[in-house]
């Protein structure tokens, strides 16, 4: 039993199956089951080594450096040491490593790591240079979808196309549009505050003093009965 579920850990290719494998032993640890625990803090150790060592483990570990690096995290913390950040752009970076980290350990379709890079990536790059958005911007098929133009020029139009599009398409894995949908809402709010109020056409915010004075000119012009009953009374 102890062999085996060291030969899983051994054999295991991502932290997924590691802990598989130790749950395994968790039944049979006990004064009465068939691991004693000393072992089982064996298995533990074993656990730690290889996840440290499994090769998706490894490529998980070596894209989440090189995002860091790209978007200036390389110290491992967010800003860094000594950095002062504005709270958007330190937002942005913690959106980005977030991002990254939900693709690389997605229960049901986790991406390669590779693939998460470079999408995360190609958001926060989007959003570089523009205003201060406190989070990534739309994947490149909300992009295609809705045509090339910075977020400042997106419309709540835009933003309905692109959820029809995403909830359409089966490109995206089921995370992926769960992603895609959070940011088309972030985004819609942040559209609704920037937009202006209606503009009040001038005709009709001032059509009652417009009418005051009209009633007045008539008045004296003799352009309705009440002038007339004025200046002819019976």
């Amino acid at each position: 039993m102890i062999g085996s579920i060291h030969a899983e850990i051994n054999a295991a290719d991502n932290a997924e199956e590691i802990e598989a494998a130790v749950d395994r032993a968790l039944p049979h640890i006990g004064k009465n089951g068939s691991i004693p625990t000393s072992d089982y803090i064996n298995i533990l150790k074993s656990a730690d080594t290889a996840k440290s060592n499994a090769p998706r483990q490894k490529r998980i570990s070596k894209y989440e450096q090189i995002l860091k690096v790209e978007i200036g995290e390389s110290s491992g913390t967010i800003g860094g040491v000594g950095i002062k950040l504005d709270p958007a752009e330190r937002a942005r970076r913690a959106d980005a490593l977030d991002t990254y980290y939900r693709l690389v350990t997605d229960p049901q379709d986790p991406l390669e790591p590779r693939e998460a890079y470079l999408q995360t990536i190609d958001q926060f790059r989007f959003t570089q240079g523009q205003d201060k958005y406190g989070f990534l911007g739309p994947s490149d098929f909300v992009r295609n979808t809705v045509g090339d133009k910075p977020l400042r020029d997106y419309t709540i139009e835009d933003i309905s196309a692109a959820r029809q599009a995403v909830m359409g398409t089966s490109s995206l894995t089921h995370l992926q549009k769960s992603i895609e949908y959070e940011t088309l809402d972030t985004l819609q709010r942040t559209i609704e505050q920037r937009t202006p109020p209606p503009v009040v056409d001038p005709v009709d915010a001032g059509a009652g003093e417009r009418g005051f004075f009209q009633s007045l000119s008539d008045l004296f012009s003799g352009n309705n009965d009440a002038a007339g009953d004025i200046r002819n009374p019976q």
